[in-house]
């Protein structure tokens, strides 16, 4: 997983790049016009009329700072859905792949840790092997510095992934792929502003 990540933040910061000289050839190119615009308006009035040009550059500024803004909004829009749309590809493929069951025993140990109980209730799909089972318990244990009680319920989960909760049934964590998904959006969302902010830093 933290290959995906590392490649979707080099991804990221390569589509900032591409997507800001995009952006701003565009404004750069409307602000031409608008300015040319302006000074064609200026010439066609008096020289005294100093409030009347005063009036026209804030509305030009006004309107090149909306237009940054938007355009701003659209690149962040634009690298969140190639990025999210590449994260969900790469994590369908991983569901149908013999490395799943290795990738499901990690997410059930974050799953069981999450609780910080030392009496889990553990439902998983697909279903793992009792080898897996100790060694999520055994990790878990570790993490925990307890001896944990893992109890495994029989699966009725339509999605792929885990689901773990107490067993006072007050608190719950869910590892399932839609959650992971959700979870992962809103951190692309984090990165895309990095990313953005450092390559206006940059210049």
């Amino acid at each position: 997983m933290s290959n995906l990540i590392d490649m979707i933040l080099k991804e990221a910061d390569e589509k900032c790049d591409l997507i800001l000289k995009s952006s701003n050839d565009s404004i750069n190119l409307l602000v031409k016009n608008t300015r040319e615009k302006t000074e064609k308006i200026k010439l066609n009035l008096d020289n005294d009329k100093n409030q009347t040009f005063e009036s026209i550059d804030r509305e030009y500024e006004s309107f090149k700072r909306s237009l940054q803004a938007k355009y701003s909004n659209l690149q962040k829009e634009k690298i969140e859905k190639k990025l999210f749309t590449t994260f969900e590809k790469e994590i369908n493929n991983l569901c149908q792949s013999d490395k799943f069951k290795d990738v499901l025993v990690l997410w059930a140990i974050e799953a069981v840790t999450s609780l910080q109980k030392d009496d889990v209730i553990l439902i998983t799909n697909p279903k793992l092997d009792k080898k897996d089972i100790e060694k999520i318990r055994t990790e878990s244990s570790k993490i925990l510095n307890c001896d944990l009680k893992l109890k495994v319920e029989e699966s009725n989960l339509s999605d792929y992934g885990c689901i773990t909760n107490s067993s006072d049934g007050y608190v719950s964590y869910s590892n399932l792929v839609k959650d992971r998904k959700r979870r992962f959006r809103k951190e692309i969302s984090r990165i895309v502003d990095l990313a953005i902010v450092k390559r206006k830093e940059n210049g």
